[in-house]
């Protein structure tokens, strides 16, 4: 989907797929790019649901609460990882209207997440959310978070 960069602030792309992992990798490529749009709103979820609530000096609010419940107990089941998604959820959204500029573009202000799917398997849960901004745009993306196995 490509998006005009013109009077937009962009962030460096740094959620890339892992060639041939099927997995997401955190860091830049030898071409460093950017990103806006439907775009820089997945990559900002991605990063706030996997940053542990309070872990942050500066920012004690960014973040949520799921990676810190889905690592605490040796109970993962489909039933506490809605639970869970269904907190960060709310911790992401209360975050995003407190800290986001009223200005920004309606294709990067999340307006809803929504778990898809869910795999439980090898000391991963694999989420499948689906994203849809304040423009009404969607995306479905992978999101696999590591548990403390059964």
């Amino acid at each position: 989907m490509a998006v005009s960069y013109a009077n937009r602030k962009v962030d460096l792309l740094i959620v890339q797929p892992a060639p041939g992992t099927g997995r997401v990798t955190f860091g830049l490529t030898g071409v460093n790019q950017v990103t806006a749009g439907i775009q820089k709103a997945a990559q900002w979820v991605f990063q706030c649901l996997l940053t542990t609530r309070g872990s942050i000096p500066y920012d004690l609010a960014y973040g949520t609460d799921l990676m810190a419940i889905l690592r605490i107990g040796s109970n993962v089941s489909s039933a506490s990882i809605g639970t869970a998604f269904g907190l960060a959820v709310e911790q992401l959204l209360t975050y995003q209207l407190a800290n986001f500029p009223v200005d920004r573009p309606d294709d990067e202000v999340v307006a809803a997440l929504t778990l898809v799917s869910q795999t439980l398997a090898n000391g991963y849960a694999t989420l499948v959310i689906k994203m849809t901004t304040r423009a009404g745009t969607s995306i479905e993306f992978l999101a696999p978070i590591p548990v403390v196995p059964n």
